[in-house]
């Protein structure tokens, strides 16, 4: 079911290309100063979790990107 979220502050974490798609990953702080992360393929929403403390969104959206470059092979930076 569709929630809403009040975005504070996004910042930028990696970014990375894999099969000719740019995929980029954001640290998410919510208005109710909950944390989480979103990762974006070419600009579009792939991925977005929140509810979690800074350093373990940070953590898991690292995890992903991680994931993410290791299952489509790709460059990241």
């Amino acid at each position: 079911e569709p929630v809403s979220v009040s975005i504070k502050k996004i910042s930028p974490l990696k970014t990375q290309t894999a099969h000719n798609h740019e995929y980029s990953y954001f640290l998410v702080k919510t208005d109710s100063y909950d944390w989480g992360y979103a990762e974006l393929c070419d600009g579009e929403v792939e991925t977005f979790e929140v509810g979690y403390s800074r350093s373990n969104a940070k953590t898991r959206c690292k995890d992903l990107a991680e994931y993410r470059l290791g299952k489509l092979g790709g460059i990241g930076q």
